[in-house]
């Protein structure tokens, strides 16, 4: 993966010092503060990776040291790896009897989507859409246990902090045969949601569902994603809520949809397993609702 030139410049951004991943890799961080520079910035990043991978984004509020799927989180040996490769690929298999419309899905499908509506898997989230990276870098989460999970989404109001956008490089350029939405690689593999699965599932489409995990999964090393990182791009949190506005569609209503649209989340709710010891350790279908800006 090919990275932004040394004497890469434009007016409105600024080149900050690399960041370091605790795995030791770095990535470029350039604080952009127009549009122009925003969308530069990316274009020109796609383009020199145009041959050998593609790139993909994913928002967060912070600049983590580490980029891990949730079910490897807090791992502190590569032994422990291959015990929690073992569990997930059990548990998705229980939840897919119980929930017979994930039942009914394809194999390969059923992992990350659950992953997509809260359960902790071997994949992390991505987006191929700049506005959505954006807004999931402007919202913050808030969770709590009764008899299911619940979560509350809300937009910061930390106005003059940050946000980051991650660019993320993989070499899943091959769709997998018989796999549709599926490409693999020599080291990665990507699934595009909106097309392995029905739009039942209302969500992924709503969000540009994209995820990405590495190909073998054996040890820290293979399952911490920080080294696919090229580029981070850091946006002020007041420019980020000006540039993609308050349309209906950026809002919580459109990127989580109720049951009451998302028909396949809706019955998810209804049959998943639901107990506080299963949801320490593979998370949970989880009940969400979310703030309208400014009325919280």
């Amino acid at each position: 993966m090919i990275k932004i030139a040394e004497d890469w410049n434009h007016i409105d951004a600024i080149r900050e010092s690399d960041f370091i991943f605790d795995s030791g890799t770095s990535a470029n961080m350039i604080l952009v503060n127009s549009i122009h520079a925003l969308n530069q910035l990316v274009g020109y990043l796609k383009y020199l990776n145009r041959e050998n991978s593609r790139i993909y984004f994913r928002g967060q509020t912070k600049s983590f040291k580490t980029l891990t799927a949730n079910i490897f989180r807090n791992s502190k040996s590569s032994s422990s790896i291959g015990v929690r490769n073992n569990s997930i690929v059990t548990y998705i298999k229980g939840c897919s009897k119980i929930m017979t419309i994930v039942d009914q899905l394809p194999e390969y499908v059923k992992e990350p989507l659950l992953q997509h509506y809260g359960v902790k898997t071997r994949w992390i989230d991505l987006v191929d859409n700049l506005w959505i990276a954006i807004w999931f870098g402007l919202h913050e989460y808030n969770s709590k246990f009764l008899e299911k999970q619940y979560e509350f989404v809300y937009q910061r109001k930390d106005e003059d902090d940050y946000l980051y956008i991650q660019l993320l490089g993989n070499d899943a350029l091959v769709q997998k045969d018989g796999c549709p939405g599926l490409y693999t690689g020599i080291s990665t593999q990507v699934i595009d949601l909106r097309i392995a699965a029905p739009s039942t599932f209302l969500r992924p489409h709503c969000q540009h569902a994209l995820l990405m995990k590495s190909k073998i999964n054996d040890t820290l090393n293979d399952v911490d994603l920080s080294k696919y990182v090229v580029l981070i791009i850091k946006i002020k949190v007041k420019d980020g809520i000006d540039w993609i506005g308050n349309g209906r569609l950026i809002t919580g209503e459109n990127i989580y949809p109720s049951p009451l649209y998302d028909q396949g989340y809706g019955i998810m709710l209804e049959q998943a397993p639901h107990t506080k010891n299963h949801a320490k350790t593979f998370g949970s279908i989880k009940n969400i609702s979310y703030a309208v800006p400014n009325c919280y």
